[in-house]
C-alpha cells in the first residue's frame, strides 16, 4: 500500500510487484468522506479507464481493473481493491470476481469501534461466498491514536469460511492455505455464475513456482458436523426435523397416517424411528401409528433384539416379533441351498424376507414402509439390492454415518427417558447381523472400512469435486495420527471401487429427503453410468503415495 502521485493527483493505491519489478498499480476507487473519514480532502478516486503509465523507463498499467494471473497455474488469478471499496454497494471485487480472479485482496484501514469487527467479519466471509472467491482482508495496526484505534484485523476466507484471522491489536503475519481448485469447480457447477469478459480490463501475467508441498489445510475428520458442540446440537435438531417434515408432508399428500418400518436395534433404524415418532407430532397422530418389527433371524444378536423392543416401549410404538427363520429356510430350501453355507445368498434372502414382509404387512395396515439405510451405505452400495435397499419413503438417504451417530446422540440428550437405550444403541458396534451367530460377530467398518473414512471421502469428493489423488492427500494429513497413510490407501480404493460399481443401486432409489449438501438421488445431485471405469485411479493413488512417503 502507498500514497502514489500522477498528474498532480494523489491516489491511495496497491502497487503490485514480483522480485523487483512492479506489475501493476491499483488506485482506490470508492473514498469515504463521513464520519471519522475525509479522504477527499488529499486523494482522488481511481480514473474510470485504465491507463500505461511510464515509470523509471518501464512502462506500468495503472487502474482499477487490473487482473493478476499466474501463468503456472490457470486457476490463481487475483483483484485488488482498497479498504472502503468492499463496503460500497457496487464493490471493484464484484467485476474483479467476475473477469476470472479467484482472490480478492484488499489493503485496508479499518478503525476499531465497538460492534465493528463483528460486521466486517461477516461482510469477507458473505463476500467470499457470494463471489465464489477466497477474500484476503488486511487492515493495518499501531497507527495514531489521536482520534481513532487501528486493531489489525486480517482475515484469510474462503468460499464463506474464515480460514485464518489475526490477534486484534497484534502485528500477527497469518497464512492459509487456499484452495482454488475447489472454488473453480464449484463456480463451473454454478449456473448463476457467469464470467463477464471486460475489454477494458487488462491482464498481466506472472509466474510462480509450482512445487509439491505438504498441504497446510487443516481439515475436519468430520466434515458433515460444525467443529463446536453448540453448532453440532443445532445441526442435529434441524436435520432430524428436516427429515420428519418430509416425512409429514408425505404422508399428508397421500392421505394415509400408519408407518412401518423394521427395528433391528441399530442405528439406522433407530434414527428412522426417531424422526417418525417427530413427523406423527407434526401431522398430530399418535405414536401408535407406527408399527414397529423385529424380525430375527440367523445372525440376530440379543443386545439389538432387547434394544429394539426397549426402544419401541419407551416411544410407545407398535412392536411385535416376528421369527423368520422358518421363512427364510423354505425360501432357500426352494433354492436348493443348504442354509449352512454363509454366502451371499444366504445373506441377502433373509435382507429381501424382511423387505417383503414390511411392504406386505404395510399394504394390510394401509401404511408405506420407511426407508432406514443411511447415505454412507447408499455411497458404498452396502445394502441388498431390493432388499433394505428398497422402501415407499427413506428419510436417512442424506444423512451420512458420523451424522446419523450425532443425532442419535443429541436426541438422547434432549429425551432423557430413551436416552440409556439410545446410548447403548450407539455404544454397539455397527453390524448387518446376517451371519450365524456362531461364526462371530459381523463387523461392517472390519468388511469395508471405518466409516469416518468413507464419510470423509464422500464429502470431499462431491461437495468439493476433489479429485481421489488429491483426497488422499489430504486424508493423509488430517487423520495422520489416527491412521498410516498405506491403510488410507487401501480404504480409499475400496471406496472408489465400491461406489463406482454400485451406481445401479442408486438409480432405483425410493424418494427421500435432502438434508445434508449432498444426496445421491439420480433425480438429485448425482448422475452417473452404472459401470463407470476406475483402474487408472488406483495408479494415481500409488504414485502420491511415493510422493507423500519421499516428502516425509
Amino acid at each position: 500500500g502507498s500514497p502514489f502521485t500522477y498528474n498532480q493527483k494523489i491516489y491511495n493505491c496497491a502497487i503490485v510487484y514480483q522480485k523487483g519489478k512492479i506489475l501493476g498499480i491499483v488506485p482506490k476507487t470508492y473514498l469515504p468522506n463521513y464520519n471519522e473519514f475525509y479522504e477527499m480532502r488529499q486523494f482522488t478516486e481511481a480514473p474510470k479507464s485504465n491507463f500505461i503509465l511510464e515509470l523509471d523507463n518501464h512502462q506500468i498499467p495503472f487502474g482499477n481493473k487490473l487482473i493478476f494471473s499466474d501463468i503456472n497455474r490457470p486457476a490463481f488469478k487475483f483483484g485488488i481493491e482498497i479498504c472502503e471499496d468492499l463496503w460500497s454497494p457496487n464493490s471493484p471485487s464484484i467485476k474483479h470476481a467476475l473477469q476470472g480472479a479467484t482472490l480478492l485482496i484488499n489493503l485496508s484501514a479499518s478503525n476499531e469501534v465497538i460492534g465493528k469487527d463483528e460486521y466486517r467479519k461477516a461482510l469477507v466471509k458473505v463476500t467470499s461466498k457470494k463471489l465464489i472467491s477466497s477474500y484476503v482482508y488486511i487492515s493495518s495496526t499501531n497507527e495514531s491514536t489521536s482520534d481513532l484505534v487501528y486493531s489489525g484485523a486480517s482475515f484469510i476466507s474462503e468460499y464463506g469460511d474464515i480460514l485464518k484471522r489475526s490477534t486484534l491489536y497484534k502485528e500477527d503475519e497469518i497464512t492459509a492455505d487456499i484452495d482454488l481448485e475447489k472454488l473453480v469447480s464449484i463456480r463451473q457447477k454454478d449456473t448463476t455464475f457467469r464470467i463477464q469478459l471486460d475489454s477494458s480490463y487488462i491482464t498481466i501475467p506472472f509466474s510462480s513456482k509450482n512445487e509439491f508441498k505438504k498441504p497446510m489445510i487443516f481439515l475436519s475428520q468430520t466434515p458433515f458436523l460444525p467443529s463446536s458442540k453448540k453448532d453440532q446440537e443445532k445441526w442435529c435438531d434441524k436435520a432430524i426435523q428436516i427429515q420428519a417434515h418430509g416425512l409429514a408432508k408425505r404422508l399428508e399428500s397421500i392421505n394415509v397416517s400408519k408407518v412401518v418400518l423394521g427395528l433391528s436395534g441399530g442405528l439406522d433404524s433407530t434414527l428412522a424411528l426417531l424422526v417418525a415418532i417427530e413427523a406423527m407430532k407434526i401431522i398430530e397422530k399418535t405414536p401408535k401409528e407406527i408399527y414397529t418389527f423385529s424380525m430375527p433371524c440367523f445372525g440376530t444378536g440379543k443386545r439389538t433384539r432387547s434394544n429394539s423392543e426397549l426402544l419401541a416401549e419407551k416411544l410407545g410404538v407398535s412392536f411385535e416379533e416376528v421369527l423368520l427363520e422358518k421363512s427364510v429356510k423354505s425360501h432357500l430350501d426352494d433354492l436348493k441351498h443348504d442354509y449352512v453355507t454363509a454366502d451371499v445368498t444366504f445373506e441377502n434372502a433373509q435382507a429381501r424376507e424382511r423387505t417383503q414382509f414390511l411392504f406386505d404387512k404395510a399394504n394390510q395396515l394401509s401404511a408405506i414402509v420407511i426407508g432406514t439405510g443411511d447415505l454412507s451405505e447408499l455411497a458404498l452400495g452396502y445394502c441388498t439390492y431390493n432388499g433394505d435397499h428398497m422402501s415407499n419413503y427413506s428419510v436417512n438417504c442424506s444423512i451420512p454415518k458420523t451424522l446419523v451417530k450425532a443425532i442419535v446422540k443429541r436426541y438422547g440428550e434432549t429425551h432423557k427417558d430413551v436416552q440409556d437405550v439410545l446410548e447403548d444403541i450407539l455404544d454397539t458396534p455397527i453390524s448387518p447381523e446376517l451371519l450365524p451367530v456362531e461364526n462371530g460377530a459381523q463387523n461392517t467398518e472390519e468388511i469395508v472400512g471405518p466409516y469416518e473414512l468413507h464419510d470423509f471421502f464422500l464429502y470431499h469428493f462431491m461437495c468439493n469435486d476433489y479429485s481421489f489423488k488429491k483426497i488422499a492427500l489430504l486424508a493423509f494429513e488430517t487423520f495422520k495420527n489416527k491412521y498410516l497413510p498405506t491403510t488410507i490407501i487401501k480404504w480409499l480404493k475400496i471406496f472408489i471401487r465400491r461406489f463406482m460399481t454400485q451406481q445401479f443401486k442408486r438409480q432405483a432409489v425410493p424418494d427421500g429427503p435432502k438434508v445434508t449438501p449432498i444426496s445421491l438421488s439420480p433425480r438429485g445431485d448425482y448422475r452417473a453410468p452404472s459401470d463407470a471405469s476406475f483402474n487408472y485411479i488406483y495408479k494415481e493413488l500409488d504414485e502420491i503415495l511415493k510422493i507423500y512417503s519421499n516428502a516425509n
